[in-house]
């Protein structure tokens, strides 16, 4: 007798186990996800309902409703316009990269690392990516990631409000001439905006590269050349091209931000940032505004390898026009000769310091000790009189802590002075808080304890 070969059937992997009816139980699990996924949206949105709720009773009261309803519709307006702009970004991005890789797809080079050959990707041309699967991906990446950054741009309210109605102070800086009104105001949206669209284009970037590297559009053969597709290289053209030019806008502003610049003895700008800073900013927006035609001509021309080349470039210039060259500078010729170097910029930074604290309003006036003090200019200036500090805080902050300390967990450690309006009149009063002592084991460091028992305790006399 012959025996009959056995054949073995592997189960499909949707195949329902076995007595089991299929389509039962998926409707059943797929509505209780629903439900699920409902019930956590709506504690969220209730949640954040009652905040607002409670903010729009407590304005109210004070009679800033107005002001409530202004800024929850900023707030909103930049969340939705946040998500919307960064939404159709990567989606646009990364469903051109998608189309890109159809070729790739159908012949089976999907899913395999890009620096492998034809024959070495057999293992995984099973991978079946349909095109539902990709739109769902690519729809659920780039709403994830929009939702973070609107989140980031719904923080971000206050900087929209000083932009939109913020004034001039009617003064301008040594440096540009600029009012300090475009530093407070304006030059923190312009950043916020200049940084947003930069990280969003990173991210494009870098999701895009991953993208076409998984399709084998970019691969690495066995001698370690880089190859790429035409459509590849043409999409991380455009992308680049934006991230330069933005790049460039941002580098424009760091003009400004030079008055923040604390590399030199002064908080602002210096002899470096001002002579070695300055320049190498302008060239690095030059060399930006070189590199986009270049960019846009590569979009034509399809060199990949030029485009590393150029991207290697343009890093090692600004890093050593912006970062290296202007500390070495101000380490081996401002500092030996400092003190000449930087006055005009000391001088600067006294006289704008004078002009915000308006010391320059001040009125001096002499009070010249005399003799002849009598009851009734004492009784003209009972309010001098009654202010005059004579408490000593030495013996009363040893007081405190003889008498107010409990279990030896607290300390006072300085005693202030301050006054108050009371019923019969204005009184300088002497406050301590009592504090919890960090000396304290680990074990007693507690949250009860910090919070509850520390700030709690003030004594006043």
């Amino acid at each position: 007798m012959t025996e009959k070969p056995i054949i073995a059937e592997q189960p499909g992997p949707f195949a329902g186990k076995k007595g089991s009816a299929p389509g039962k139980h998926p409707p059943f699990r797929h509505l209780l996800r629903l439900v699920i996924a409902a019930a956590v949206l709506l504690i969220i949105v209730l949640g954040i309902i009652t905040g607002y709720a409670e903010k729009w009773r407590w304005m109210r009261q004070l009679d800033y409703a107005g002001i409530f309803w202004t800024l929850l519709s900023v707030q909103w307006a930049m969340f939705c316009a946040a998500f919307v702009f960064a939404f159709l970004y990567l989606w646009l991005n990364l469903r051109q990269a998608v189309r890109n890789s159809v070729p790739f797809r159908e012949n089976g080079r999907a899913g395999r690392p890009a620096n492998l050959s034809e024959g070495d990707a057999v293992a995984q041309a099973g991978i079946d990516f349909s095109p539902r699967l990709l739109k769902l991906a690519v729809g659920v990446i780039s709403a994830g990631v929009a939702l973070f950054f609107a989140v980031g741009f719904y923080a971000n309210w206050d900087t929209y409000i000083r932009f939109r109605y913020g004034g001039s102070f009617g003064v301008s800086d040594p440096l540009f001439g600029v009012d300090v009104g475009f530093y407070v105001f304006h030059l923190p949206f312009y950043g916020l905006l200049q940084t947003s669209l930069m990280l969003l284009t990173v991210l494009a970037l870098a999701a895009v590269l991953l993208t076409y590297m998984f399709f084998g559009l970019l691969r690495v053969s066995g001698n370690g050349k880089i190859a790429a597709d035409g459509a590849a290289t043409s999409h991380l053209c455009v992308l680049l091209f934006i991230l330069v030019a933005n790049w460039a806008f941002g580098l424009y502003l760091d003009h400004y931000n030079l008055v923040y610049f604390t590399l030199g003895v002064v908080y602002g700008a210096g002899y470096t940032a001002d002579h070695v800073t300055r320049i190498a900013l302008w060239i690095m927006v030059a060399v930006s505004a070189a590199a986009c035609p270049l960019l846009v001509l590569n979009f034509f021309r399809q060199r990949f390898r030029a485009l590393l080349v150029g991207s290697g470039i343009y890093v090692a210039v600004y890093v050593v026009g912006i970062l290296l060259f202007p500390a070495v500078f101000q380490k081996f010729f401002v500092q030996p000769s400092e003190l000449a170097l930087e006055t005009p910029y000391l001088k600067n930074y006294i006289e704008f310091t004078r002009k915000a604290y308006q010391l320059g309003a001040i009125q001096e006036t002499s009070y010249p000790a005399l003799a002849d003090l009598t009851s009734a200019v004492i009784a003209r200036n009972q309010d001098t009189i009654h202010n005059i500090r004579l408490w000593d805080s030495r013996p009363l902050l040893q007081t405190y802590q003889q008498t107010q300390a409990i279990r030896l967990y607290y300390q006072f450690y300085n005693v202030g002075v301050d006054r108050y309006h009371l019923v019969d009149g204005h009184h300088q009063v002497m406050l301590a808080t009592r504090e919890l002592l960090p000396e304290l084991p680990a074990k007693a460091q507690t949250w009860v304890n910090h919070i509850c028992s520390s700030p709690m305790a003030m004594a006043w006399s």
